[in-house]
């Protein structure tokens, strides 16, 4: 399986980051083929509404890392995508990388992308996994309008995620299903 995971976190040591890590790990180890881009390491530029990916191509008219990792996106089988929440919503990088999804549909609002398995994570200060499920939601249901089938969904509120064994067995138990 190719699996591309993309995070919105601007802390490369953060959270978000570690458990994201800790799944390729896991899917690499059981023979998966991985490539995980951390957003705030590229210049980013927002979804500039000029219609070159409904007009003129199949793909996004601006020429950056985010096109190349779209592109991607085309051949692989499984997107884990993560955010710690930011005044409760997604990082200001996750959502400027699914404002480009636009590109990902066609002229008549179809989605361009076969079938693809999908996996959130979610960081998060405030305690209880529930406090944000409405954004949780509303993420899950972008990706899903893009034919990305979100099967599993890791929502941490623990700062120390290395001392937090309810969070490993979750890790360990979709990485199981992969």
């Amino acid at each position: 399986m190719r699996i591309i995971a993309i995070s919105g976190s601007p802390r490369m040591d953060g959270t978000t980051n570690a458990i994201i890590q800790k799944l390729m790990e896991n899917a690499a180890a059981k023979g998966h083929f991985c490539e995980f881009y951390i957003l705030n390491r590229f210049e980013l530029h927002g979804c500039q509404a000029c219609r070159y990916c409904r007009t003129e191509g199949d793909r996004c008219g601006i020429d950056d890392k985010i096109s190349q990792i779209l592109d991607k996106i085309y051949d692989a089988d499984m997107l884990i995508v993560g955010s710690p929440v930011y005044m409760g919503d997604v990082t200001g990088q996750l959502k400027i990388f699914m404002d480009r999804l636009y590109s990902m549909k066609d002229s008549s609002g179809k989605p361009r992308l076969s079938d693809k398995k999908g996996i959130l994570v979610f960081s998060q200060g405030a305690s209880g996994k529930e406090y944000y499920k409405d954004m949780f939601s509303r993420v899950k249901k972008t990706f899903d309008g893009y034919n990305i089938k979100i099967q599993n969904m890791i929502v941490n509120d623990s700062a120390d995620i290395s001392q937090d064994s309810e969070l490993q067995s979750e890790i360990e138990s979709v990485c199981a299903d992969l």
